[in-house]
């Protein structure tokens, strides 16, 4: 991975469609340029790289007053992801990316490292089964006319 671009290259991976096994088991990391082992640290450097350029990302838009370090605002999802300038199917695969992404850090690390909104957490975790871009939208789904 690039040590700047660890986002955009996990979300056109294709790490959405790994399998379990793959996606919680073991990774060995690299980042370009950069020597060294990787004894965890590495992993969950990549981990909090692909979150804090997450956050700043089209993806999300952040909401509310920031407070310092006392306080973070909460980030939400962008409900239009036309201002995102994605397809319906980028969109898609890049929240995947992100849900799976969510996944491995919670299992490895306890949490996520980003104040997402809980309608995205309830959303990557089968509480909700979607969200308000994909309400109503059936246009683009599998077997829609």
């Amino acid at each position: 991975f690039g040590r700047q671009t660890v986002f955009d290259e996990i979300v056109s991976s294709d790490v959405c469609d790994w399998s379990e096994e793959e996606l919680l088991g073991e990774w060995r990391v690299m980042l370009n340029d950069e020597s060294g082992v990787d004894g965890g640290g590495l992993r969950r450097e990549v981990v909090s790289l692909f979150f804090e350029q997450f956050e700043s990302s089209p993806l999300v838009l952040r909401v509310g007053a920031d407070d310092g370090a006392a306080a973070l605002a909460p980030t939400l999802f962008v409900a239009d992801r036309l201002r995102a300038d994605k397809s319906p199917q980028q969109w898609r695969k890049m929240w995947m990316s992100v849900g799976a992404m969510t996944l491995r850090a919670v299992v490895h690390f306890g949490n996520a490292p980003i104040a997402l909104s809980s309608a995205v957490f309830d959303c990557a975790f089968g509480r909700l089964g979607r969200l308000p871009p994909d309400l109503g939208d059936d246009s683009e789904s599998p077997g829609a006319q």
